[in-house]
């Protein structure tokens, strides 16, 4: 028995004309190739905010100019950019001074936060944390503890030096390099180790292992100075490097 007609509705309908598209491609391409382009608009990716880092931490002296540097600092996303490098050296939430490298002095002995914030092209930003530690020790007397003739004019020395720490906390693991001298004299060998020095005391550095040459055909100058590196440990165990360390006057 024969079913009774049923409408196709609406699914039916859809059903029957893509048949019917289709049909009607087939028997184009009975005679001319068809082709079909389809596009589709992607979406842009998502901007990723840059990463802000710094070359710290840094140690210093009283007084003594540190430069911050933001250089490490990137951006993640091929094609963009760093486009501002602002720092808060107080740590009061304000972004005081800008570039990706910023001097900074303190004049007393602590350890003291300062915040770098990079934005790229885009407006995102990123801010990292680095710290200051501001040490007050310097080599406060010299004494020769050998001398040796080289020659009619050289002169070679064994140079003991007392440093003293001001700090309020000790400073462990002490080493010092001559890093630096007046134009008569030459550095020979320029390296010593004096242990710990903890607060208010001093530590002379032992004979013989910092020797330097005079020549005395050359003036020395008042005023002139040994300049050392004054490698320490803080009671934290973080390591600290202090240049440009000087006599105290």
């Amino acid at each position: 028995m024969r079913k009774p007609f049923q409408p196709l509705g609406e699914l039916g309908l859809v059903t029957v004309a893509l048949l019917a598209a289709f049909v009607g491609i087939a028997s184009a391409s009975t005679t001319a190739d068809v082709a079909i382009t389809v596009r589709l608009a992607a979406a842009p990716p998502e901007n990723r905010p840059p990463v802000a880092l710094t070359t710290g931490p840094y140690s210093a002296g009283v007084g003594q100019n540190v430069l911050l540097c933001g250089s490490p600092s990137f951006d993640p996303d091929p094609g963009d950019f760093i486009a501002s490098w602002e720092w808060d050296l107080d740590d009061d939430g304000v972004f005081e001074s800008s570039g990706v490298t910023v001097n900074v002095a303190f004049n007393s002995v602590g350890t003291y936060i300062v915040r770098l914030r990079v934005s790229d092209s885009h407006g995102a930003c990123d801010v990292v944390a680095t710290t200051v530690s501001v040490v007050d020790l310097y080599a406060v007397e010299y004494r020769y503890t050998s001398v040796r003739p080289i020659d009619r004019y050289v002169v070679e020395y064994g140079l003991s030096a007392k440093f003293s720490n001001r700090s309020s906390g000790p400073v462990l693991n002490v080493r010092v390099t001559l890093s630096g001298a007046p134009p008569a004299y030459s550095i020979v060998a320029g390296s010593a180790f004096l242990g710990d020095i903890p607060a208010g005391e001093d530590r002379w550095s032992p004979e013989g292992q910092v020797v330097i040459r005079q020549d005395r055909r050359i003036p020395v100058v008042p005023g002139d100075q040994f300049m050392w590196t004054v490698e320490y440990d803080d009671a934290d165990g973080v390591h600290h490097v202090v240049t440009e360390v000087t006599q105290t006057r």
